[in-house]
């Protein structure tokens, strides 16, 4: 069987065994071995817009998904540094200083909203609280703009 690279074709090898008989009379077996190489091309069928439709949802579905789990992991993020600002948590620990790393970005817009009330450490950061709204909001703006842009309904169905 031979394959010359292309993925839709197939080479079909037939082998045709008979049996022959020599002069003396004695059975033997001779083998002929014909070959004859026949290309097969599958097209599949056109998609009917039904398939389109329910690939075009699945292919959108797939970037909400996506959307909400980045604001997911950010929204965890966010809390956590909450609850750390919250039990007065060491900021030179390790973990601390990671977690105040990655989340000042995303609340630089959000720190001069609301004064931060302390006490003996703890602070109430409820400018993370809005944020951590805020994102959730915009994501799922995000979301809902991607369905009505891209997601048109169904013609002649």
């Amino acid at each position: 069987m031979t394959n010359r690279g292309d993925a839709h074709s197939e080479a079909h090898v037939q082998r045709d065994v008979s049996r022959d008989s020599v002069s003396t009379g004695e059975p033997e077996q001779v083998q002929h071995y014909v070959e004859r190489h026949q290309e097969t091309t599958y097209t599949p069928p056109e998609p009917t817009p039904g398939e389109l439709a329910w690939r075009r949802r699945h292919q959108l579905a797939r970037v909400t998904q996506i959307i909400w789990l980045v604001t997911g992991i950010l929204e965890g993020f966010l809390g956590v540094r909450f609850l750390l600002r919250l039990i007065a948590a060491n900021p030179n620990a390790g973990f601390s200083q990671l977690i105040y790393g990655l989340t000042s970005l995303f609340l630089a817009p959000f720190f001069d909203i609301t004064a931060t009330p302390t006490f003996a450490g703890a602070a109430l950061e409820v400018f993370t609280l809005i944020a951590m709204i805020v994102y959730a909001l915009l994501a799922w703006a995000i979301v809902r703009v991607i369905w009505i842009v891209f997601d048109s309904p169904r013609r002649g169905l």
